[in-house]
């Protein structure tokens, strides 16, 4: 039982940090122009 109560825990703990900075990537997106004109300044 504890073995799966462990398991569980990990897996929990692995699919938030996968999760937590996809659901965050989009919140600062710019334009791709808006990249490629910062380089090039």
């Amino acid at each position: 039982m504890l073995f799966w109560v462990i398991a569980a825990i990990l897996t929990l703990g692995a699919s938030l940090a996968v999760l937590l900075p996809l659901a965050g990537a989009g919140k600062d997106e710019s334009g791709a122009g808006d990249n490629d004109l910062e380089v090039y300044r």
